[in-house]
């Protein structure tokens, strides 16, 4: 009998580079170009795959791009900011039992190029995605809310999981095509206008009156954002940086041996884990006061964790957003459901414990966060 574990580990082969433009994949494949011989038939795997749905592709965009182009997207969004790990996801689902905000969905992200066909991609989707994320055991499911950076990198080669990939060329391709600085004009555009489509089709699609965002590499994009959205409501949630470290270390030992084209040591993995975590906040904190007093909120995720609702009767305060009261079982609904769910617990080393104060020392003070208490026992 197979056991649950290694079925959710068989599972986890679904790629998000199968759902996308195929033209993208060559793209993305032309600018990264070093692919180890060990993963090419994970690669032959993913394109063979990916062109099974070309047709679908093809109907959709004879179909619904003119009905897209109609679409008018609110000015002010909702748009979660915070590094990975931070809980955004968790603020998210709960701000998506809301009946009046629309979302991008699982299934969504990761066939952004065959909405009007989606069933058929919904039912692919249950048989071989697992019931749970491997890097926390949060539970997904194909019509659940998630975030659109999985769609960008399958719509343009401008998206952070496009790294997953490549994992190699990680900080170049975040300071390039996540960060946008250093890039031509033409790219921005590009971001843009791709985004702005992956937006209307999930509006349309959804037909809600606004819109929640939930996307960790948008923290860094505060000022492109406001070009888009001059009225959007920003809410960062942050973490203690030591949980941070652990757990965004936890992420990619989960994720990447099932999305990377070439191999990475573990030395190399945690360079990139301090050097984005450190360039991202700081980029955040220097941005940040570019959004309106009245359009931002930060909270913690300790805080959201231990009095969720007093959190988001803040939120919808803070923006003046209608029906709290009415939408507030819904909320206690889903954290009843979520009640019995278990976060992971880190024991530091001393080792980490230095070097998370070396290199994140200002968001340290920034937030006020302490050291742990979990140290590694000698």
């Amino acid at each position: 009998m197979v056991s649950n574990d290694k079925k959710q580990k068989k599972k986890r082969s679904i790629n998000p580079a199968i759902g996308g433009s195929l033209r993208n994949l060559i793209r993305i494949l032309v600018m990264n170009r070093t692919i180890s011989k060990k993963y090419f038939p994970r690669l032959v795997g993913i394109v063979l795959i990916n062109m099974i749905g070309i047709p679908v592709r093809y109907l959709e965009s004879k179909k619904l791009k003119k009905i897209v182009e109609k679409v008018k997207l609110p000015d002010d969004p909702v748009i979660i900011l915070g590094h990975w790990r931070s809980g955004t996801t968790h603020l998210h689902n709960l701000l998506c039992k809301d009946p009046q905000f629309g979302y991008v969905t699982m299934t969504q992200a990761f066939f952004p190029k065959s909405f009007i066909y989606l069933k058929i991609f919904r039912n692919m989707m249950k048989v071989f995605m697992p019931d749970t994320r491997p890097q926390d055991n949060v539970k997904i499911g194909v019509d659940e809310p998630q975030e659109d950076e999985f769609a960008l990198g399958s719509l343009c080669p401008y998206g952070f999981y496009v790294s997953w990939y490549f994992p190699q060329q990680m900080i170049e391709n975040y300071i390039k095509y996540t960060c946008l600085k250093k890039v031509p004009s033409k790219v921005k555009e590009e971001w843009k206008r791709v985004y702005l489509e992956l937006l209307k089709k999930a509006k349309y699609y959804i037909r809600r009156k606004s819109l929640v965002i939930k996307n960790p590499a948008n923290t860094v994009r505060i000022k492109i954002l406001l070009e888009l959205f001059p009225n959007a409501k920003f809410i960062n949630i942050h973490r203690n940086p030591f949980e941070i470290y652990m757990s965004t270390h936890k992420l990619y030992d989960s994720v990447l041996p099932w999305l990377n084209l070439q191999p990475i040591s573990k030395k190399e993995i945690d360079k990139n884990i301090i050097t984005i975590y450190k360039d991202m906040m700081l980029t955040f904190l220097k941005e940040k006061d570019l959004i309106p007093e009245e359009n931002y909120i930060e909270l913690t995720f300790k805080d959201l964790e231990e009095n969720p609702i007093k959190q988001l009767k803040k939120i919808y305060q803070k923006f003046k957003l209608n029906g709290f009261e009415d939408i507030k079982p819904l909320f206690k609904d889903y954290l009843k459901e979520t009640a019995n769910y278990k976060k992971n617990k880190y024991v530091y080393s001393i080792s980490t414990i230095e070097k998370v104060k070396k290199y994140w020392d200002f968001a340290l003070k920034e937030w006020n966060y302490d050291i742990p208490d979990y140290l590694e026992k000698n």
